[in-house]
């Protein structure tokens, strides 16, 4: 069961554009704000203000926290890759020595075989 209310249907609506003044008293008009209204809502910015300041102060540290353990990180791993790269060329090199010296003591061996089968 929905109980109904009953409203008052305004027929003179020039009633609304021009108020009394106990209309006045009642309902404050917009642009025309008390002074103690007017501080506490400059009181609840301000406040509103700090906190927004303190959340992007915050923000900052934790952002300048991990930039600087992202390129604490970035200067790790060019060090690393700069190592292996010393380490990969230094086993070339080495892998071609000990490839020049196979094939230089099987070429010493084949010519000899050749000098002993002649």
């Amino acid at each position: 069961m929905i109980i109904r209310h009953n409203t008052l249907q305004i027929d003179n609506t020039s009633m609304l554009d021009s108020p009394d003044s106990f209309s006045t008293l009642i309902f404050e008009k917009t642009n025309e704000t008390s002074p103690k209204r007017t501080r506490i809502i400059a009181k609840k910015n301000k406040k509103h203000d700090s906190h927004k300041i303190e959340e992007l102060q915050m923000s900052y540290e934790a952002l300048k926290t991990h930039l600087k353990a992202a390129f604490d990180d970035i200067e790790r791993l060019k060090y690393e890759n700069n190592q292996l790269r010393v380490e990969k060329d230094g086993n070339l090199i080495q892998e071609q020595n000990e490839s020049n010296l196979l094939t230089n003591t099987d070429e010493d061996e084949s010519e000899t075989e050749l000098e002993a089968t002649l």
